[in-house]
């Protein structure tokens, strides 16, 4: 569906679409914020659903870079660097991102929302005001 979205945008020159990558959010947490009595059991779906995530988001930015655009990466905010010395073996994919800074695993924090919404705006701008 977002193939097609995309090509029928693309007969149109006055009108522009961007596809905006999934951050990753996560079950596990937002469990946690409702005081889930066994928030363990949702590791392993916190997993998969990033896996998922990022799939999409392969997708998207395939779809995006047919079209010309580029978009930010809204993931980039949430992830942190690992360190290649840890003696953790276990590491998950979900390991990548500091889920702390959304409310509840979902939702954005305030002044996490203000960064997206700040370059989401950009792009905004750059897609309506270009010459």
């Amino acid at each position: 569906n977002l193939n097609e979205i995309a090509k029928i945008v693309q007969n149109y020159p006055g009108c522009k679409v961007t596809l905006l990558e999934v951050p990753p959010i996560s079950i596990y947490h937002w469990n946690k914020s409702r005081d889930h009595p066994d928030i363990n059991q949702f590791i392993n779906q916190d997993c998969v659903l990033v896996k998922h995530i990022l799939e999409l988001n392969s997708k998207i930015r395939e779809i995006n870079q047919q079209i010309q655009v580029f978009p930010p990466t809204l993931s980039v905010d949430i992830s942190h660097n690992q360190q290649k010395s840890s003696k953790n073996r276990h590491k998950r994919v979900t390991d990548r991102y500091n889920f702390n800074l959304y409310i509840d695993g979902i939702h954005p924090s305030v002044l996490l929302a203000r960064v997206w919404l700040k370059k989401i705006g950009r792009l905004a701008q750059g897609h309506c005001y270009q010459q």
